[in-house]
C-alpha cells in the first residue's frame, strides 16, 4: 500500500541508517533483525532484552548506552528502524532516537516506543514479516550505512576495554583494532583500581551474564540498577564474524525482565514463575529492596522444591536504594537519607535459612563463580554486599573511561 511505498522510499534514501533492536520475544524475531541488518547493511544497536548480546557478528553493535556518551555525529542517524519493545537506555532515547529525522517502529504490539514523537511510520507486523516484505519489494535498493564501521569499531574498543578492566574473557578480542595509545596508560590505571576491589556490582552483572551464556541458563533481571548494569556493560563483541542461521539463536540463552512501570514489586515472584516455565536452571539477579518487597516469594520457591529446576537468586545488597545516589537529590544529604535511599541494615543469610535455601556470600568473583557452578540441585541465595558510595564511584570511573576512549580517536 501507499505507506509501504513511502517507507521503502525513506529507507532507500538513508545514508546514516541505524537499526535498534529493543525487546524481542522470539528466536524468529532475533533472526529477522540480523537478516535485516545484513540485507540493508546497517548497524544493529542491541538492547539487553533483544536477546542478541551473547552473539557476535559484523552488524551487531553492543554497548550502545556507553557509545552514546560520545558527543558527536553518531547521535544523528537520518533513519532509525526500531524493532520490538522500547529500549532501556535513556541515553539512547534522548541522544539518538530524539535526533533521528525519521523513526520507523516495527512491532506487532501497539505500544508507546518513542517519547519524542518523531515516529514517522508504525508497522504493526513482526520483524520477521517486515523483513520478508522488504526482501520481496520491487525496485528497492538500500545503500550501506555510513555508521556501520565507526560504530563497530567503537563497540570493539569498549568490549576490549571492559575485558581488560574486569579481567575476564567474555568477548572476542579485536585483531585489527587496538586501544588508542593515548589511552593505554589510563586504561591500565583503571584496571589496577578494579583489581584492588575484588567485587563490584557491574563485575557481578558481567559474571552472571557470562555464566548464563556459557551454561545456557535462563536469566531474569530486576529493575533499577541490575538491568541497567547489564545493558551498559554486558555483551560479546566480535569483528569479522558473519551471521549464520537461525540455529545460532536457538543455542543462546533467554534473558527476561519486567519493564513497563519499571517498579520493584513482585520481581522475585515473576522470576520464579519464569524459572518454572523455562524448566531449566535459572539465575535471578535482583536488588536488596526488590527482594525485601517480595520476600514471601522465597516461601513459594521452597514449596516448589524439585518441581522447579535449580534457581540461583543473586541479590545485590548495597543497604538501600543505591540507584538514587546517581541523581542530583543525593547532594542534599538531609533529604536524601532516609527519604530517598531508604537505608537498611538487613542481611539475607537468615532468610535463606528460614526458607531452606543454600546461602553463599562471595567476596570475590572467583568465589561467585564457584557458587554459580555449584553441583547441588537445591535452590540458593547468593548475597553480594556492596557500598553505595563505592558503586557510584565505580560507575563514574567506567563512564569516564568509555568517554575518553570514544573521544580519543575520530571515527566519523
Amino acid at each position: 500500500d501507499r505507506c509501504d511505498f513511502q517507507c521503502t522510499d525513506v529507507l532507500s534514501s538513508a545514508r546514516r541508517g541505524l537499526i535498534i533492536a529493543g525487546g524481542l520475544s522470539s528466536v524468529q524475531d532475533r533472526n529477522a533483525v540480523c537478516r535485516l541488518g545484513e540485507f540493508l547493511d546497517w548497524p544493529v544497536l542491541t538492547d539487553i532484552l533483544s536477546g542478541l548480546r551473547c552473539f557476535s557478528c559484523r552488524h551487531l553493535i553492543h554497548f550502545g548506552d556507553q557509545i552514546g556518551l560520545a558527543d558527536d555525529g553518531m547521535q544523528c542517524p537520518d533513519v532509525i528502524i526500531l524493532c520490538g519493545l522500547r529500549v532501556i537506555s535513556k541515553r539512547i532515547q534522548k541522544r539518538i532516537l530524539a535526533n533521528a529525522h525519521s523513526v520507523i517502529v516495527v512491532s506487532e504490539r501497539m505500544i508507546r516506543a518513542d517519547e519524542h514523537y518523531n515516529v514517522r511510520f508504525r508497522m504493526l507486523v513482526s520483524p520477521s514479516r517486515f523483513v520478508q516484505q522488504l526482501e520481496s519489494a520491487r525496485q528497492f535498493h538500500p545503500r550501506s550505512s555510513e555508521l556501520l564501521n565507526p560504530l563497530l569499531q567503537r563497540s570493539i574498543t569498549l568490549s576490549h576495554a571492559f575485558e581488560t578492566i574486569f579481567n575476564d574473557s567474555q568477548g572476542t578480542k579485536p585483531t585489527t583494532f587496538k586501544i588508542p595509545k593515548s589511552c593505554a596508560s589510563y586504561l591500565e590505571s583503571v584496571r589496577l583500581d578494579f583489581d584492588r576491589n575484588p567485587i563490584s556490582e557491574p563485575s557481578v552483572c558481567r559474571k552472571v551474564f557470562q555464566h548464563c551464556a556459557a551454561f545456557k541458563s535462563a536469566l531474569f533481571v530486576s529493575n533499577s540498577m541490575p538491568i541497567r548494569d547489564l545493558d551498559m556493560y554486558c555483551g560479546v563483541q566480535g569483528e569479522q564474524q558473519q551471521y549464520n542461521s537461525q540455529e545460532t539463536f536457538e543455542n543462546g540463552f533467554l534473558l527476561q525482565a519486567n519493564r513497563g512501570a519499571s517498579g520493584i514489586d513482585g520481581v522475585l515472584s515473576t522470576g520464579i514463575g519464569f524459572a518454572l516455565a523455562m524448566n531449566c536452571s535459572t539465575c535471578i539477579l535482583i536488588g536488596d529492596l526488590a527482594l525485601l518487597h517480595d520476600l514471601n516469594a522465597l516461601h513459594t520457591l521452597n514449596t516448589l522444591g524439585s518441581q522447579c529446576q535449580p534457581v540461583s537468586i543473586i541479590v545485590l545488597n548495597n543497604g538501600g536504594g543505591g540507584i538514587f545516589s546517581f541523581l542530583p537529590i543525593a547532594k542534599h544529604t538531609q533529604l536524601f537519607t532516609p527519604l530517598f535511599d531508604t537505608p537498611h541494615s538487613v542481611g539475607f543469610e537468615g532468610c535463606a535459612m528460614m526458607f531452606g535455601l543454600e546461602y553463599h556470600c562471595p567476596t570475590s568473583l572467583q568465589q561467585l563463580d564457584v557458587a554459580l557452578r555449584r553441583k547441588s540441585t537445591s535452590h540458593a541465595l547468593i548475597e553480594i554486599k556492596s557500598d553505595q558510595r563505592v558503586n557510584l564511584q565505580t560507575h563514574k570511573i567506567l563512564s569516564s573511561l568509555s568517554e575518553t576512549l570514544l573521544q580519543s580517536s575520530t571515527y566519523l
